[in-house]
């Protein structure tokens, strides 16, 4: 389970540091493995379905909750990873830089730089949509997408801007359709790291 090993081993030598009583390598272990059940009975690995799950990384505020009806939008801060944890791109995390006029070029801070996602429409996967759903302003989530929902129902949306952005998706590709002869097809999944930044009423 990627999503789940991604944050149990940060979790993992979290718990040893924390916990100084451990002697040796089998007890630091065990006293690990209970911080780390503490902890996902707290905070639990929300499954959609189909391979799709997410863990909030942030609770967020407010009251105002992202809608499931179609043409509802909200401004996204998100960066994306392959399964294999290799970073793709992002945008609205600060990561790249946007030309903000004169040539000026600053951090993408999602002040400056955010992707306005209307629900229902082809701007983010499938999955990014569902797993949208309920979030707050300034809630994260790190959600896992299986290609059965990702970029290929949004027509390959957001795409990347810079030149490593690119060259990641062309190897993303390879990996989940084959290379030929050298390489079979293989259903990589992606992970998201997603912000909700502001939430449109209808008036909006």
């Amino acid at each position: 389970d990627l999503l789940l090993s991604t944050v149990s081993l940060s979790l993992f030598f979290g718990s040893q540091a924390a916990e100084a009583k451990c002697t040796d390598i089998e007890s630091c272990r065990e006293i690990g493995e209970r911080k780390d059940q503490e902890l996902m009975k707290a905070n639990p690995v929300i499954r959609l379905g189909g391979g799709l799950q997410y863990k909030v990384l942030n609770p967020g505020v407010g009251t105002d909750l992202v809608p499931e009806e179609s043409g509802s939008r909200v401004s996204i801060a998100y960066t994306i990873s392959q399964g294999t944890g290799s970073y793709m791109y992002s945008r609205g995390f600060g990561y790249n830089k946007v030309d903000v006029g004169n040539g000026q070029m600053v951090p993408d801070i999602g002040s400056i730089d955010s992707l306005l996602v209307t629900m229902g429409a082809k701007d983010v996967p499938v999955g990014i949509q569902r797993a949208l759903v309920g979030m707050k302003k300034g809630e994260k989530r790190r959600v896992e997408v299986p290609p059965s929902v990702g970029f290929e129902t949004s027509d390959w949306n957001p795409q990347p801007t810079t030149f490593r952005g690119k060259q990641q998706i062309k190897d993303y590709q390879g990996r989940l359709f084959g290379r030929g002869d050298t390489q079979p097809p293989f259903p990589a999944p992606t992970i998201w790291d997603v912000e909700v930044l502001r939430i449109y009423n209808s008036k909006q």
